[in-house]
């Protein structure tokens, strides 16, 4: 985890809200899309972990399309598995579309710290061979401001692997399109007709999850602090 928040210029700089996207070929000639957050959030480490842990374990908000299906498995308190299959439809050909992931929590001594993977192999879903797996993984850590336990910064990396199929300036126009990692948190409403083929499937996928946490993190600090007020020095 800290190699790849060096590598994307997320330490050692610690006092800065960053907002950014990036798409790169990799020697392979696959394309890495990233999805970088870090916000600043006038309330402790475990209030800010709490409400993104809980929309991970209840997918509470994220709306499901009619032709997909979404399952949440606990496969202990700390680990939780999703299923999310759909298809695209274009030139009256069908593409399945899956995104299976597992997701962890870890709880250190002095921050919080979750990560997720894509599951490419699934014994109990021999139907994954056929079709188009989305491929990502990431971190997000909650972490105590220094000399200031009562305020946090929520940092949150995604890597996604965007294939060969479009090159790296495509890329970033979609994801610009669909206006990941801006400072203003966005409506999943405004993303919901973009679902045309699997990279808008999968795109409009992740965004309606960042817009979800980032916006139960707001809301859960602003009544934290509205029961919880700060001392005046």
């Amino acid at each position: 985890q800290q190699s790849a928040f060096l590598n994307a210029g997320l330490y050692p700089q610690m006092n800065e809200e960053v907002y950014r996207t990036e798409a790169k070929p990799q020697p392979n000639g696959s394309v890495l899309a990233k999805f970088i957050v870090r916000t600043r959030y006038n309330i402790p480490i475990e209030e800010a972990a709490k409400p993104f842990w809980e929309v991970i374990t209840t997918n509470q908000g994220i709306v499901v399309p009619e032709e997909a299906t979404q399952t949440t498995e606990c496969i202990d308190e700390d680990t939780y598995y999703h299923r999310y299959y759909t298809t695209t439809e274009e030139q009256l050909i069908k593409t399945p579309v899956h995104l299976n992931m597992i997701f962890k929590r870890y709880n250190e001594p002095t921050r919080r710290v979750f990560t997720w993977r894509t599951v490419i192999e699934d014994a109990l879903v021999p139907h994954m061979s056929i079709g188009i797996k989305g491929v990502q993984y990431g971190w997000a850590t909650v972490e105590p401001v220094q000399d200031d336990p009562e305020s946090c910064d929520f940092t949150f990396l995604c890597h996604v692997n965007m294939g060969r199929a479009n090159d790296a300036s495509d890329i970033l126009t979609k994801m610009n399109e669909f206006e990941f990692c801006r400072q203003e948190i966005g409506n999943a409403k405004k993303y919901q007709h973009l679902r045309q083929d699997v990279m808008e499937v999968l795109m409009e996928r992740g965004r309606q999850w960042e817009i979800v946490f980032r916006q139960a993190i707001r809301d859960h600090a602003l009544a934290y602090r509205k029961k919880f007020p700060r001392r005046l020095a």
